[in-house]
């Protein structure tokens, strides 16, 4: 009986434990919040005829107004080894179930990294119309999702039951015969920018995948580390976009975290920063005569949240300590976004003293 006793003291401290960091947490975001982030005015009103009016101001510079179409190499590059096609290999789903299924923190973000935003639907199930929820909530349904991923690997490595089912994956793994080979955008760009052109697409973006260019950590040499005919590759690639008559808009991270970053840690280190910065300059110093627009990092804050502090994407597997303060002011998240702010700042300063004017 003082066994069981115990036990539900036990239970009743980790539940109070778990509110109190929680609170904490909730707090320090909203906090952070209000003092860095600020209010933004949608100019989409629902309700009116016209949609959205993008008035441009030519005093401003402002010329054009362009419709463009984004894809990130792990959306279409077949051949390429990264954390996301590793990431699928090494947590396998075998219920159809939780492939057609996202949880509410995936399913809003999931079209930022491609882990369900192009999967197909059952035609026959009803359209699931998903309210949109506050940041806040996102944020909070991240963390709890990180202290339930956590649990579950405590309890199947104390159990030795294999992972068969795993609620975190890339959801477009199950419902294709080849997913490795993505969209062949590597072997065959043509295909798809073909279609963009006769979308009306007129700016064509596209990621160049870290890990392609450097498949292992350079920790010597930098040119031992470096593929340079991969890096040829993708020049070759932005050239063919550029013969549709698109223009290009390059974006250097698209969530691509390479795999040897993701074992010692990737964002949360300074060196990673230095690692970024030499990938940044072998890009920029290769096709800055042929590219019109740069992306340093696609939504950032997303790639942190749900790999630093869920655990749901490759290359963070945050362990209790890091869940529990991932939203304190010097917790997991402000962490990596610290570093990764560094790494943009770099970057920006290095593509604007080398960039060509197209």
């Amino acid at each position: 009986m003082a066994i069981v006793e115990l036990l539900v003291v036990a239970t009743k401290l980790a539940g109070v434990l778990a509110s109190l960091t929680l609170a904490a947490n909730a707090f320090s975001f909203s906090r952070y919040r209000k003092k860095n982030l600020r209010p933004f005015d949608s100019p989409i009103d629902d309700s009116a005829d016209t949609l959205a009016s993008f008035n441009l101001d030519p005093s401003e510079g402002e010329t054009e107004f362009f419709f463009g179409l984004a894809t990130a190499p792990a959306h279409v590059e077949d051949r390429l080894n990264d954390a996301w096609l590793q990431f699928a290999e090494e947590k396998p789903c075998n219920t159809s179930e939780s492939s057609q299924q996202l949880q509410p923190a995936d399913a809003l973000l999931a079209s930022a990294a491609g882990d369900g935003g192009s999967q197909q639907g059952p035609s026959a199930e009803p359209k699931i119309v998903l309210k949109r929820k506050k940041s806040r909530k996102i944020a909070m349904e991240a963390l709890i999702r990180g202290f339930g991923n956590y649990i579950e690997e405590r309890e199947e490595k104390a159990e030795e039951v294999p992972d068969t089912d795993h609620s975190h994956n890339v959801a477009a793994w199950h419902n294709v015969p080849h997913p490795e080979e993505r969209l062949r955008f590597w072997s065959d760009p043509d295909t798809e920018l073909k279609l963009a052109k006769d979308t009306g697409v007129t700016v064509f973006r596209m990621g160049v995948d870290w890990t392609r260019i450097m498949p292992k950590e350079p920790t010597g040499e930098l040119k031992d580390s470096v593929n340079f005919a991969a890096l040829e590759r993708y020049k070759w690639i932005v050239n063919r976009v550029r013969s549709y008559g698109m223009k290009v808009m390059l974006t250097l991270f698209h969530h691509s975290l390479p795999p040897w970053a993701g074992e010692y840690g990737g964002w949360k280190l300074e060196k990673t920063v230095d690692y970024f910065m030499e990938f940044t300059k072998l890009v920029v110093d290769a096709v800055s005569d042929v590219v019109n627009y740069w992306v340093t990092f696609n939504e950032p804050h997303v790639f942190c949240l749900l790999t630093y502090c869920a655990g749901a994407w490759p290359g963070g597997n945050p362990d209790m300590l890091e869940v529990a303060t991932s939203a304190l002011p010097t917790g997991v998240f402000n962490q990596a976004m610290h570093w990764m702010a560094i790494a943009h700042s770099k970057a920006y300063d290095y593509i604007h003293e080398h960039r060509v004017s197209l």
